[in-house]
């Protein structure tokens, strides 16, 4: 017995060391994409929101259309702003998100099936979604992960007080950073009745838990509230079951099939196959409580029951405002695992551990950059308005993130030059989606940028620059602007070009 129980200790001896190792890899790693990394459009969001002068404005901005995430993210990200080098700084709240996934998934899983599982179900994590790109951005659905980890937790240790008042903590930080985190209340939900009625008994602190959880939402409700009346059913992000069938594909960084089928495989495993127990596994370690099982199944059952909610509300739909459901696989996996067999998880770990080394031998190889050396994404385009060689005229860019990507990192004498032109009838009609015609024009209000309408616009520059980086040179692509700008009588021709882009000359039509 006491050789038993030095193996078992040194077994979670050398566990706990891999996740400590796992966790400082991964800090280091996301902190060097970070660097490496410049903002992109939703998270120039984000940095607007951040600089606004003080509360009471953000919170107009906010309820103004100025952004979709919630005061407490903005202020979260606005506590970061003043930290050496912004692209690490307001992406630290992202990595620390991520630490707090590996360190939970490790905890969820090591109670039921050992440290070693638990730090495979920790790797796990870093192959998806939540690792990268999530880690290293600068909006809530980290952070929003971290939370729902953190609840599961503080969950499977219920009811004891202390735990179940973290839980409650959890799920309101969550519902805090994020309006969908709602959604996120689902599987705990779902878990609690199931054990309710297998015990015949409510657990009260566990639900007042929950029921403290969602009240935040209510001080929040008219933010929501008015961000639909705002936007209605012209968002891009509606709910199309195409976004459905890839998201799982999506979260785990492969094909739609083979995601749905990830997915399909745990959950069917989480419920059933746990009920089988391999001979390997001491008996006194084999059981996974039933509500747990039903924690996990209907976590990973996420996006289907998210997708049928905003379906029947006239809701957004986005695979990654439910991202927290990734964790369901290597939770489910961790599980599972170890009640198989030894040659089929010996199988399995040797196939994670070389998916982790080719993904992280490519990310050094290929991603990383020295800290301080970003290339700025406006390069390209600055050399190129400079190829065309007319200095003195505006530079409408047609495509709403390139603009607001390249006016925050363009040099001053080019940033002045730059301009947007928000049309929400032809956007509807040429790209579906009025979405940036309706959020620009109400960032304007609270950040300097220049958005105009094309009328207003051409009234005051009947000569401009078009810059395009959706083009080719025989006008095909996905920009509509040039073909809309020829139906109208202007005159458009290519004056430079690259691989990335074109540079249009766009005079107005004459007077008639």
């Amino acid at each position: 017995m006491a050789v038993s129980f030095d193996t078992a200790t040194s077994a979670r001896r050398w566990a706990r060391s891999g996740l400590l190792l796992l966790v400082i890899y991964a800090s280091l790693r996301a902190a060097a994409m970070a660097i490496a990394k410049p903002f992109w459009y939703d998270e120039l969001f984000t940095w607007a929101m951040t600089h606004q002068p003080d509360v009471a404005t953000l919170w107009n901005a906010l309820l103004n259309g100025g952004d979709s995430m919630t005061p407490v993210f903005e202020l979260v990200e606005r506590a970061c702003v003043g930290l050496p080098l912004p692209e690490l700084g307001m992406r630290l709240p992202s990595i620390a998100g991520i630490v707090c996934v590996l360190l939970c998934l490790f905890a969820f899983v090591g109670r039921r099936s050992g440290a070693f599982y638990g730090l495979i179900a920790a790797s796990i994590a870093l192959l998806t979604q939540l690792y990268d790109p999530f880690a290293v951005e600068a909006r809530a659905y980290s952070l929003l992960a971290a939370c729902v980890a953190l609840a599961l937790v503080a969950y499977q240790r219920a009811p004891a007080p202390a735990w179940v008042a973290l839980m409650g903590f959890a799920l309101v930080l969550g519902q805090c950073l994020h309006y969908y985190a709602i959604f996120a209340f689902l599987p705990f939900i779902a878990a609690e009745l199931y054990l309710t009625w297998q015990t015949r008994r409510a657990r009260v602190g566990v639900w007042i838990a929950l029921a403290v959880g969602a009240a935040p939402l209510g001080f929040f409700w008219p933010l929501l509230a008015r961000f639909k009346v705002l936007y209605g059913d012209t968002f891009w992000a509606r709910p199309m079951l195409g976004t459905l069938y890839d998201a799982y594909g999506y979260f785990l960084k492969v094909s739609p099939f083979w995601g749905l089928a990830i997915a399909v495989v745990c959950g069917l495993a989480i419920i059933g196959a746990l009920t089988w127990v391999h001979a390997d596994f001491p008996a006194h370690e084999d059981h996974v409580p039933p509500h747990e099982r039903v924690l996990v199944f209907v976590l990973l059952a996420m996006p289907a029951l998210v997708f049928a909610a905003t379906l029947l509300v006239g809701g957004a739909f986005s695979s990654r405002y439910v991202l927290y459901a990734v964790l369901g696989v290597p939770l489910a996996v961790g599980l599972i695992l170890p009640r198989i067999g030894r040659p089929a998880s010996i199988v399995l770990c040797s196939l994670l551990v070389l998916a982790l080394v080719l993904q992280e031998s490519a990310f050094w190889l290929f991603h990383a950059r020295a800290p301080g050396r970003m290339a700025s994404p406006a390069a390209g385009a600055e050399a190129l308005l400079l190829r065309a060689n007319r200095p003195g005229l505006p530079v409408v860019v047609s495509d709403s993130h390139d603009y607001f990507v390249l006016t925050h990192y363009a040099s001053p004498m080019v940033a002045e030059r730059l301009y947007w032109i928000a049309d929400a009838a032809a956007s509807l009609e040429y790209a579906g989606s009025d979405t940036d015609d309706r959020t620009l024009p109400l960032l304007a209000r609270y950040f300097p940028l220049k958005v105009d309408h094309l009328d207003h616009f051409v009234a005051q520059h009947p000569q401009y620059l078009l810059y395009s980086s959706q083009v080719d040179d025989d006008l095909a692509s996905a920009d509509w602007w040039p073909q809309r700008l020829l139906r109208d009588g202007f005159q458009v021709t290519a004056v430079a070009a690259d691989n990335a882009a074109l540079v249009f000359l766009v005079s107005a039509p004459a007077p008639r």
